[in-house]
């Protein structure tokens, strides 16, 4: 059960990590999109033209994301395995193809924006609350059990519950 615990806080601490870094993604990316008029203004009348623009600000951000990531070390490799801490760097000896691997998997994830964090977290912390209140509803119910006699019982359930035999009922 410890092991089972750990393992939703340290799911909710690392997308937690990834809400608040993507966060930064999409602030960073908001200010440079709208230091240029070909990014931020839509092109309704040619499908094309649009395609286009909403490519470069996939690629801006994805690219942003990847800078993001490795500036903060969020490796996703290491961020799982460290239980959701990141590791600050202290040279650049730090940085290995697995580490540069994993923060520009991190980068592409943050690159899809604070939307994609924020439900996730709400699905796990969701998933949480709902299994913490059918425990706590299962622990209410034995309580209650414990505190009923036999007879008390007996009289509570139905007789579909006690599976008795109508027809040679006595």
């Amino acid at each position: 059960m410890d092991t089972e615990i750990s393992t939703k806080v340290v799911a909710i601490l690392v997308v937690l990590a990834l809400f608040i870094l993507s966060l930064i993604t999409e602030r960073i990316c908001g200010f440079i999109k709208n230091q240029f008029k070909s990014l931020y203004l839509k092109v309704e009348n040619n499908l094309e033209l649009e395609k286009k623009r909403e490519k470069k600000l996939l690629i801006l951000s994805s690219s942003i994301g990847i800078v993001i990531a490795l500036i903060c070390n969020a490796d996703f490799f290491t961020f799982i395995a460290g239980k959701g801490i990141i590791a600050p760097v202290s040279s650049i000896n730090d940085f290995t193809l697995k580490s540069v691997t994993g923060c520009i998997i991190t980068g592409l994830f943050l690159g899809q924006g604070a939307k994609l964090f924020h439900d996730l977290l709400d699905a796990l912390l969701c998933y949480k609350n709902a299994k913490k209140a059918l425990c706590n509803k299962c622990e209410m119910e034995n309580q209650l059990l414990k505190s009923l006699t036999a007879d008390e019982m007996t009289n509570a359930a139905t007789p579909e519950q006690r599976d008795d035999d109508l027809d040679n009922n006595l």
